[in-house]
């Protein structure tokens, strides 16, 4: 084919150009691999640049759903690592394992747990980049499944290209914007072994049913890929946010009076002019500075406490904290911890 060496040249000039600017001179990368065609692909780039070959470190979970499949994908990337001398890290677990930390959500515990691995993998080799093989359809799925559960702003830019991990560790999506017909172009081009979960054909999972049947319908009645449409609305979500953030953090800084680690204290005499929804950004803001608990705060908890910059009243909040305005000031406190 004569877009093989374009899909190639593409995909390394992508990386090659990204990993110094992430990767601090020859520091260890830890790269999520689960042996899939995504992974692969992605372990076998990196291995191949030409310039910059950072110093890899693989990190492989075996989450022992799928018995005797879930050990042949471990095999098929100790094989690899093996025959192109890469150090590999592996941990096993059990479904009951999974089973007995899930809080009605199977997936979501097998989700939290590979992060954790991939964190505590980061910090034995003093990495402070773990790479994974999220792509372009992923990135449509999660927006599409962030939808339908009901999402705000944050749900509409889906994945990040890079979020932390800790303080001091990125997670960092290098293939994000890359379609998976491309890396598997890519896998057949160099004729990579790649393993095949079974589970991904499972309609009991709701983001198998969006990316063997919603997706495909949507595109049949767009008459055209409906994924670029939903990952430039992803790019414009993540900029509209960026916006909001500068407005809403100068906002902060112009109307703070007192911060400490259990209390703030704002100036609103003269927010009349400001759009409710700034202000409510803005309080989302203050909360996530703080390090306070989100979790439980929803919609009606921030309608709630942005009407304190309007009017006199107190309120309490999950995790304990009070919101009082009274004399030209909202004070925000929270009993101390420990």
């Amino acid at each position: 084919m004569n877009t093989e060496p374009g899909i190639h040249s593409s995909l390394q000039n992508d990386l090659q150009q990204l990993l110094p600017l992430l990767i601090p001179g020859q520091q260890p990368v830890v790269v999520a691999v689960s042996g899939g065609t995504d992974s692969m692909v992605l372990l076998h780039l990196l291995h191949s640049l030409p310039k910059f070959r950072p110093r890899l470190m693989v990190a492989h979970l075996n989450h022992g759903l799928r018995a005797a499949e879930s050990d042949a994908d471990e095999e098929l990337v100790r094989q690899f690592c093996g025959q192109h001398q890469i150090h590999l890290q592996t941990k096993k677990t059990t479904a009951d394992e999974l089973n007995a930390q899930s809080r009605g959500s199977l997936e979501e515990s097998a989700r939290t747990m590979r992060y954790e691995f991939l964190l505590q993998v980061a910090e034995q080799a003093s990495a402070q980049v773990v790479l994974t093989a999220h792509h372009a359809d992923d990135q449509a799925e999660t927006l599409l499944h962030n939808l339908i559960r009901g999402t705000g702003l944050h749900g509409l830019r889906g994945m990040q290209p890079a979020r932390p991990l800790s303080k001091t560790i990125q997670l960092v999506r290098p293939l994000l914007g890359i379609s998976r017909t491309a890396l598997v172009e890519y896998a057949a081009m160099y004729r990579l072994q790649s393993a095949e979960d079974s589970s991904n054909s499972d309609p009991a999972y709701t983001r198998n049913r969006l990316r063997h049947e919603v997706l495909p319908l949507l595109t049949q009645i767009r008459g055209t890929d409906v994924s670029p449409a939903l990952l430039r609305l992803a790019d414009q979500a993540a900029e509209a946010i960026d916006c909001l953030n500068q407005q809403a953090d100068q906002l902060l800084q112009q109307h703070l009076l007192q911060r400490s680690k259990d209390s703030v204290r704002l100036r609103i005499t003269d927010l009349g002019g400001v759009h409710d929804f700034l202000l409510r950004h803005a309080l989302v803001r203050l909360w996530e500075q703080q390090g306070w608990p989100r979790q439980q705060m929803s919609s009606l908890h921030w309608h709630r406490l942005s009407s304190l910059l309007r009017q006199k009243g107190s309120i309490s909040f999950p995790g304990g904290i009070q919101a009082e305005s009274a004399r030209g000031m909202l004070i925000l406190s929270r009993p101390p911890c420990g």
